[in-house]
């Protein structure tokens, strides 16, 4: 009797076990039975959301400028797709737009908000001053555009300033291609511009050539250019407020303006079409990105055009700049 009982015991024991590790098979691994790890990329300006999750054993991460990722998945039909793409709005649904155009299927689902930030202009608080005085507290867009490349006298800056130069990282970056976005939105007062609107305006262009004569040419600059601006060795730069603080611009003698129209960058996680990503994931990149300057505002539209127009500014920028 009582090896019967034990047999019994050791039999439940055994299917108990099995359904965890079909269950576990199920929920986590391929068909085959093999662990599988969620693949995530990072655009380079959110290299923090990436860096909070290396330390997880179910994730493997990479960090590269959004426009490389853009094009492997646009340009290689045998690319894997990430799991997961963290980058600004709307670098996920160019993506999708331009596959979609070619005849191919979209990679990517619903984009869940992490993070945002307002489209800035840092630079020595008189200079800031000076471009305030003469293009508006909310520094007008179109008017700063004119400005770059002109003597600071031309808008009544000090001679020893020399000539503007406004700076933002190039449009191959997504915070670059913010910054070129909203400029030109500024130049049209709508975001509700075309491509056929950019080709069809060739004073648009000469502006455009104007203001991308001083975009930096490194693809992740965000930081040297800062310390840069902090040398006094640059004027203005167009980035995120992120990248800024109250206490450090102020102690360095620079000030922060917000051009307008008033826009703003918004992080996200751009899961897979098909599949969900786990909520941990989602909370450990918000908070990374919350913890560097972040702000939690994705209510409200960022003023950037739609992710068609963005594919036509990005192949415009990069026309303009060479």
């Amino acid at each position: 009797m009582l090896a019967k009982r034990l047999a019994a015991v050791i039999v439940a024991i055994v299917l108990v076990a099995g359904a965890f590790i079909v269950r576990a098979r199920t929920h986590s691994g391929t068909a085959s039975g093999a662990a599988t790890s969620t693949h995530i990329v990072c655009a380079t300006e959110l290299a923090a959301a990436c860096d909070a999750l290396r330390t997880r054993t179910d994730v493997t991460v990479v960090t590269e400028p959004a426009a490389v990722t853009y094009e492997r998945l646009v340009g290689d039909v045998s690319a894997e797709a990430p799991t997961v793409w963290i980058a600004l709005q709307p670098w996920a649904q160019m993506v999708d737009d331009t596959r979609r155009r070619g005849g191919r299927d979209p990679l990517f689902g619903q984009p869940i908000a992490l993070a945002s930030s307002r489209l800035a202009l840092v630079g020595a608080a008189a200079r800031v001053a000076v471009v305030q005085r003469s293009c508006g507290a909310e520094p007008a867009w179109k008017c700063v555009g004119q400005a770059n490349g002109a003597p600071w006298t031309a808008i009544g800056g000090e001679p020893l300033w020399r000539d503007v130069t406004l700076r933002h990282l190039p449009v191959d970056s997504g915070i670059g291609l913010a910054a070129f976005a909203s400029g030109v939105t500024g130049w049209f007062g709508r975001a509700d511009f075309t491509q056929a609107d950019l080709d069809a305006d060739p004073a648009l262009r000469s502006w455009a050539v104007r203001l991308e004569t001083f975009t930096a040419t490194d693809p992740n600059p965000v930081p040297a250019v800062i310390e840069r601006l902090r040398q006094t060795k640059l004027d203005l730069v167009a980035t995120v407020a992120a990248e800024t603080t109250a206490d450090d611009t102020a102690a360095r003698g620079l000030a922060v303006a917000y051009p307008s129209p008033m826009t703003r960058a918004d992080a996200v996680l751009a899961p897979p079409a098909a599949g969900s990503v786990a909520s941990s994931v989602v909370t450990s990149a918000a908070s990374a990105l919350r913890a560097g300057g972040w702000v939690d505002d994705g209510t409200t539209p960022s003023g950037l055009p739609n992710a068609t127009t963005m594919v036509a500014l990005l192949l415009f920028g990069r026309s303009v700049h060479q």
